[in-house]
């Protein structure tokens, strides 16, 4: 199938939901439409061009939790496909693992994802936290970075710098850069070095509650796995 709109020239693929029983009618999908913007914005991984959330029509309490039933394995489907605009960055913070132990969980996440870590250069103003996640390390709303950019900045991680300012994520503020979202950024050193400004280790230093480097941590890991003392 081809798609093309004269309008919407951003937009290169198109997802399009279907039930295999047809026995969809429109307020069934008026009623997703709502529920999927809802979530988009919820999430906030995305920039959605929709100005209102759509209305949800009235339905019948048995018809919405069968649309919710339907939504479910449907987000874990995009998800598989790399559809990720309604997958949360993060667990809930409570859910967390907590102060930065390396208390591991079940799940395709690694014994590390969910770690809260630290970020800090005081004389730079440098206050930052993040989450170690199977996607990459996510830098919390709130945490602030030096606003200076520094040559040490590669190109790469200056453009992207630039790109996160460009479209809201950070902003400068009171002579700092300050997140306003939460962002996820594909590795440690892409995440201290943005916020920095400047190139930075970002396994020496991101560090837990214990002050605990990332290195130091995945280390540890290294050298408790099954077999990683034998000759």
């Amino acid at each position: 199938m081809y798609i093309k709109d004269e309008n919407k020239d951003f937009f290169d693929q198109v997802l399009i939901l279907t039930s295999k029983d047809s026995n969809l009618t429109k307020a069934h999908v008026k009623f997703l439409e709502s529920t999927i913007v809802e979530l988009m914005r919820e999430v906030d991984r995305v920039t959605l061009s929709n100005g209102n959330t759509p209305p949800k029509p009235a339905l019948p309490r048995p018809d919405r939790d069968a649309m919710h039933e339907f939504l479910g394995p449907a987000r874990l489907l995009m998800a598989a496909l790399g559809f990720l605009a309604l997958q949360p960055l993060t667990r809930p913070q409570s859910s967390a693992t907590a102060l930065g132990s390396t208390e591991s969980r079940d799940g395709p996440s690694g014994p590390l994802a969910e770690t809260v870590l630290y970020l800090k250069v005081p004389k730079n103003g440098v206050s930052a936290t993040g989450l170690a996640t199977d996607e990459g390390l996510v830098v919390k709303k709130g945490s602030v970075g030096d606003i200076k950019i520094r040559d040490s900045l590669s190109k790469g991680w200056r453009t992207l710098r630039l790109e996160l300012v460009s479209d809201g994520s950070i902003v400068e503020r009171n002579g700092q850069i300050c997140f306003e979202r939460d962002v996820v950024f594909r590795s440690p050193s892409a995440a201290s070095s943005v916020i920095a400004g400047g190139a930075r280790n970002g396994r020496k230093g991101w560090r837990n509650a214990a002050g605990t480097s990332l290195g130091e941590l995945e280390d540890q890991l290294l050298s408790n796995e099954p077999g990683a003392h034998s000759s």
